[in-house]
């Protein structure tokens, strides 16, 4: 088990939470096995146990950015806790074109990906 979460630990780290997004158990597990090699019948529930800790880990990550938001204005990235203001404000005040110019700003964007619409239709807003 501490050979394939050094092997997902290692996989994964410093990649931004839009590329883990949607990733499944077979993904990860076929990650490990590439580079462990071929994995015994009877420790198979190690890997799933480290796929199951990983997704576990990106959930309690976005459910403790959505707790520590306290705010009256509209919530657009829960990921990392922006506002509507906040993006607003960065659209005006560093003439955002793109939502990867507002992502460089804020990370809004950069996590599960959801809110990219929603930053492209404020941005296009904007511009009209």
């Amino acid at each position: 088990m501490s050979a394939a979460a050094d092997v997902i630990a290692d996989a994964f780290n410093g990649r931004r939470l839009t590329e883990l997004h949607g990733l499944d158990d077979i993904q990860l597990i076929d990650s490990i096995t590439t580079s462990l090699g071929p994995v015994p019948a009877d420790r198979r529930e190690c890997l799933e146990a480290c796929s199951q800790a990983l997704h576990g880990a990106l959930a309690d990550f976005r459910r403790s950015r959505l707790e520590e938001f306290s705010g009256d204005s509209a919530l657009i990235c829960t990921c990392f806790s922006v506002t509507e203001e906040s993006i607003e404000t960065i659209i005006l005040e560093t003439d955002a074109r793109s939502v990867d110019d507002v992502s460089t700003a804020c990370n809004a964007g950069l996590g599960c990906g959801s809110c990219r619409m929603m930053i492209d239709e404020m941005i296009d807003a904007r511009m009209r």
